[in-house]
């Protein structure tokens, strides 16, 4: 009897431990991975933003290197214009900071920067030659991006992107550089708005160590550099373009976990730290829990097993005493005191095991106590792999109860379940089946199973455990422990489309502006420069106040004061707005900003604001029972223009095509002998939220003859369906396919126009944006490839998310000749 009242104590003492120290590890992993998968997904999108943000620098450097022309270097600080451009690029670009052009000696000979005074700026006649960007570019180098401390005036950072003089290809001489400084504080305020918790920080870092950037801001803006036995430069000598280390900060001496990536081209990195105890508290607090509880059901079941070892003690001497007293008695005496203890040592026996009983009870209901309070999903299945108990919180998690799930109810539930790339599994590969077939723990595998109470899918991450005793051949049962991952997926997938649309906005943005750029047609090149200004600042501030909003749609009043902002407070004030506050979809402020941009300038220069005395009103209002928004744009004061202006530019065609087919609506001209008074309408449907047109649907729209385009005239090649929902790029890819003599069929700005063509019109090859004012162009791919015409993809997104279109070739925007000629030479080879 001694022998296993010693293995239960040995019991009591070492299985509660071992469990919760089983299932802390489990959980202590879990959280850390789980903080690192985050800390990655942030310090990847905030790369994503750097990047997009030295493509701006880029078209800027362009703008100035085509002012420039071949100007030679002694006489480029005489050129009249140079100075105006470069302000205005320094002023309305909302993170550049400075601009220099260098000569091929070194010497900065023209540019703009921070007010005189400002630390760290640049100045007319400073010799460059010796800084690290100089240098490589004279070596041969086409582009250069760096990351410098300011030499002349403190701690103050340069972000700066430096690139060869002259237009490509390059001459093989050099000839200067022009270089663009970012503003630290551009970056600082980005940061601050994408931090997710109060406790994370956001760090750019040299390759050196030299801690270029950080937000949270600190007081001091000296630099600092990490020591050489940091943790961080062990982790990047395993892996260079990202990774994970732990690190004291050097700014407020807290132990953080820190992940780094590499930005390409540059020898730095951005790093997103959080701090350790934050991302542990709720962990340590859980294992104390666990640790309390299983202390009592230690010392509840040492008490049990101490108390039968003591009475088994006594029972044993009371018998040994009772038969040296019995030794010389008589027989009959024998037999009866020997009865009598029998007796006695039955009722003391059964006296035991009921103490035994009711301690083994109590410790039972502590471990139920402990098996009901988890916050994971605990399931236990017999060696057939049926489902024999399961706590509340699988319940909750699988949105079955228990009897829905044990015995003949249980083997026909249908749990709906898929892998995580969609695949449906079976039951017989469930992870629970696979630890009784093997007798091994089977970890970490993520799949979807169907919550019928709250009718979606949950997605869970499973532990399998085999139940096996000693000296069995096969597991007796198994348990799953799991834990609802649903909202930690949902948050990764939002990332990545967060991500994916940032690159989208951007490259369409640029192709805008390489469209407005080759499409403006002026007298001079100093009109040219205005004209060009002028409309990329109207669509740089329609970018702007969708930015400010989260791009869910543009405050029409805020866009009619950008544009006329200038005028408004001259003279007493010679512009009056007026109207209700409503919002426009994001697809339909920038062709809105265009208008009124257009406007604008006609306005200043042969209208009302032309002349001292003029003055002009804009008024909107909801009409038609709601169905349409009406703007009047009245002129008075100034000049008579008698039938409106002798030619149409390029200006107004696309007012009148934005208004048309980007907008579904109309502007109607009135040339009075006072002034121009204009009166533009669209439908209710531009507005935001368009709570009645769901995203891929296409509106509604009607097949007007004058929206349809013209059939290509005098053009013999291959005829090409263009279709694209952009006025601006719709003109200028027909252009670019005029150019490369082919016969163009377009463009088409809407879906069911699109569609009509592509099942009526003789074509060769189709050229198809992907995203149409709401809708998306997939029902007009599949009508060509039905009739087995050739496409392509012209799109700012990188690839297709639809896998049956992976096939199809993309040109992603902007759009260069050479390679929209190489592209559909590709797929049309014959021709």
């Amino acid at each position: 009897m001694r022998r296993p009242l010693v293995l239960l104590l040995l019991a009591a003492i070492l299985l509660p431990g071992t469990t919760v120290g089983l299932i802390s590890w489990r959980a202590y992993e879990h959280t850390l991975e789980s903080a690192r998968d985050d800390r990655h997904q942030q310090a990847r999108a905030l790369r994503e933003h750097m990047m997009r943000v030295f493509e701006a620098q880029s078209l800027a450097i362009e703008l100035i290197d085509t002012e420039l022309g071949d100007t030679p270097w002694p006489q480029v600080a005489k050129l009249p214009r140079l100075d105006a451009v470069i302000r205005r690029v320094v002023e309305r670009s909302p993170h550049i900071e400075s601009l220099w052009l260098i000569d091929p000696d070194g010497r900065v000979v023209a540019g703009g920067g921070p007010a005189e005074g400002s630390k760290g700026a640049l100045e007319i006649g400073d010799d460059v030659s010796r800084r690290s960007y100089f240098q490589v570019l004279r070596k041969g180098a086409d582009t250069y991006l760096t990351v410098d401390a300011a030499e002349r005036s403190g701690p103050a950072i340069s972000f700066s992107l430096a690139r060869r003089r002259g237009e490509v290809p390059r001459p093989a001489a050099f000839d200067g550089a022009i270089l663009v400084t970012i503003q630290l504080s551009y970056f600082e305020q980005f940061w601050r708005d994408y931090r997710l918790s109060d406790q994370g920080v956001v760090t750019l870092l040299r390759g050196d160590g030299e801690l270029l950037a950080r937000y949270p801001v600190p007081t001091d803006r000296r630099l600092l550099r990490l020591p050489a036995n940091s943790s961080f430069f062990l982790a990047r000598a395993k892996n260079n373009e990202e990774g994970d280390y732990r690190f004291n900060s050097l700014i407020d001496g807290v132990d953080r976990i820190y992940s780094y990536v590499r930005i390409p081209e540059m020898d730095s990195y951005i790093v997103v730290g959080t701090d350790r105890s934050v991302i542990l508290v709720n962990w340590w607090q859980d294992t104390l829990t666990l640790s309390i509880i299983a202390l009592l059901l230690t010392l509840a079941l040492v008490a049990a097993a101490l108390q039968a070892m003591r009475r088994g003690s006594a029972l044993a001497h009371a018998n040994h005493r009772l038969t040296a007293l019995t030794d010389d008695l008589a027989a009959e005496v024998t037999r009866r005191r020997a009865a009598e203890s029998t007796l006695v040592a039955r009722e003391e026996h059964e006296a035991a095991l009921h103490r035994a009983n009711e301690a083994l009870g109590a410790g039972e209901e502590r471990f139920r106590l402990l098996f009901e309070t988890l916050t994971q999903g605990v399931v236990i299945h017999d060696a057939a792999g049926r489902i024999l108990s399961a706590n509340a919180a699988a319940e909750q998690i699988l949105g079955r109860t228990l009897a829905e799930m044990v015995g003949p109810a249980g083997d026909g539930v249908d749990w709906g379940a898929v892998d995580a790339e969609g695949q449906r599994v079976e039951r017989a590969d469930f992870p629970v089946m696979g630890a009784l077939t093997t007798g091994r723990v089977v970890h970490g595998i993520s799949l979807g199973i169907y919550n019928p109470r709250r009718s979606e899918r949950r997605w869970l991450v499973i532990d399998a455990v085999p139940i096996q005793r000693p000296g069995d051949s096969a597991p007796s049962g198994a348990y799953a422990v799991f834990s609802d991952v649903t909202e930690r997926r949902r948050g990764e997938q939002a990332q990545r489309l967060l991500i994916r649309e940032v690159d989208h906005r951007a490259k369409n943005a640029l192709a805008v502006v390489q469209a407005v750029i080759r499409l403006t047609k002026a007298e001079t090149p100093h009109r040219f420069v205005e004209v060009v200004e002028g409309r990329v600042a109207a669509l740089a501030h329609a970018h702007t106040i969708l930015a400010m909003n989260r791009w869910e749609g543009a405050l029409l009043r805020r866009l009619v004061q950008v544009e006329l902002e200038a005028y408004d407070g001259q003279d007493g004030g010679r512009v009056e707005i007026s109207g209700p506050d409503i919002t426009v979809r994001p697809e339909a402020a920038q062709p809105l900003s265009m208008v009124l941009h257009e406007l604008t300038t006609n306005a200043a220069k042969h209208g009302a604001l032309a002349q001292p005395d003029g003055r002009l009103y804009v008024r909107w209002a909801v009409i038609d029972g709601g169905d349409a928004i009406q703007l009047d744009w009245q002129e008075t004061g100034g000049p008579a223009l008698g039938d409106g202006p002798a030619r149409r530019g390029f200006g107004s065609t696309m007012i009148e095509a934005s208004m048309r087919q980007q907008l579904q609506g109309g502007i109607t001209y009135d040339w009075t002998y006072d002034g121009l008074h204009a009166t533009i309408r669209f439908p209710a449907d531009q507005l935001a939220p368009l709570d009645t047109l769901a995203r891929g649907v296409p509106p509604d729209v009607a097949l007007d003859e004058d929206d349809l385009p013209v059939e290509p005239a005098g053009q013999t090649g291959p005829r090409i369906l263009l279709v694209e929902d952009n006025i601006p790029l719709g003109q200028l890819f027909r252009e670019m396919l005029e150019a490369l003599d082919y016969a163009v069929i377009g463009p088409y700005t809407n879906v069911p126009a699109a569609l009509a063509a592509a099942h009526g019109k003789q074509i060769d090859a189709a050229m198809l944006d992907i995203e149409m004012n709401g809708a998306q162009v997939f029902p007009v791919a599949e009508a060509l490839r039905h009739r087995g015409i050739p496409m392509l993809f012209c799109t700012g997104y990188s690839d297709v998310w639809e896998p049956e279109w992976a096939d199809v070739p993309i040109l992603r925007k902007p759009v260069t000749l050479p390679a929209l000629r190489d592209r559909l030479a590709a797929l049309l080879p014959a021709a």
